[in-house]
């Protein structure tokens, strides 16, 4: 039951972020021309959008919405903030206004290199042997 019930607070989520887009108060990343401003994985969330004070204040609304409605809190010290080309005090004091950590690329997200060159062997090296292992 309690997994359903998080499954309907992530759709509520997910419906004020697109509210938020819809109505121009938060941009998210464009690729390609299609706005891609969050990915969700079980209780992962990663959301991704235009680096402006705005966004950040309006996304942690609807994150302070999800909160009132569900009862689920964020956890900001396992939560990271990481703006691309973006200077490091900048993301520094964004980061310290809603209590986060700033990360830089490349990352790991689920335990895949999020930044790296792709084509680099090296950042694939301790990803390989985890999927050797499940493969044998």
């Amino acid at each position: 039951m309690a997994l359903f019930l998080f499954i309907i607070a992530m759709e509520e989520l997910h419906l004020a972020i697109d509210n938020l887009i819809r109505k121009s108060l938060f941009y998210g990343a464009k690729i390609n021309n299609i706005i891609m401003p969050y990915l969700f994985y079980a209780n992962d969330v990663m959301i991704v959008g235009d680096w402006s004070q705005i966004n950040l204040d309006n996304i942690s609304n609807a994150l302070r919405f999800l909160y009132c409605i569900s009862g689920l809190k964020i956890n900001f010290d396992k939560s990271s903030i990481i703006g691309v080309g973006v200077k490091s005090d900048e993301a520094e004091c964004l980061a310290n206004k809603i209590g986060c950590k700033v990360e830089i690329l490349p990352f790991k997200y689920l335990g895949v290199p999020i930044g790296a060159r792709s084509g680099g062997v090296a950042i694939w090296g301790p990803i390989i042997p985890k999927f050797q292992n499940r493969l044998a």
